[in-house]
């Protein structure tokens, strides 16, 4: 498995995303030929769903990619060699602690726009901290990725 995905998995991924943009743009234009959507209102906007295979395939493309890489290539790797694993287990355990920590002190929006947002799209509270707390670990991860990144580069110049 892992010689085939080496010589033809870019073509293959190629392949079947190439394949799969057609097919959505088939559908599109089949389901939009007797509709101006530029005249559309809202609502039938809403209501449309002629894009709903195009979601639907990109969500299935993501979770397969994700149950592989994750679920398959990971765990072989583990068994495989755990010694060399223990470095991504303690990263990985390192972000779960800080979404954790994100979590814990991220407070849902009471009063202004985001408030108003989460009414009408009915977010709960749990939900809103859950995406405070990812935003916050995204910014929390990139801005220790620069310090990474900085603090190599001075070394590398200072060498």
């Amino acid at each position: 498995m892992y010689k085939f995905l080496i010589s033809k998995g870019q073509s293959l991924a190629f392949i079947v995303g190439a394949g799969l943009s057609v097919l959505f743009a088939l559908i599109i234009f089949m389901g939009i030929k007797d509709r101006d959507i530029s005249q559309m209102s809202n609502e039938a906007l809403i209501q449309t769903d002629i894009f709903n295979f195009g979601i639907y395939a990109a969500i299935a493309l993501i979770v397969i990619a994700a149950f592989l890489v994750f679920g398959v290539f990971a765990l072989m790797g583990l068994f495989r060699d755990f010694g060399s694993s223990k470095k991504v287990l303690l990263g990985v355990g390192l972000i779960l602690v800080m979404f954790a920590i994100f979590y814990g002190i991220a407070k849902p929006d009471e009063v202004g726009k985001l408030a108003e947002l989460a009414d009408v799209f009915s977010i709960s509270d749990n939900v809103s901290r859950f995406i405070t707390a990812s935003i916050n670990t995204t910014g929390a991860l990139l801005g220790i990725s620069l310090i990474i990144w900085l603090f190599s580069e001075l070394r590398n110049a200072l060498k």
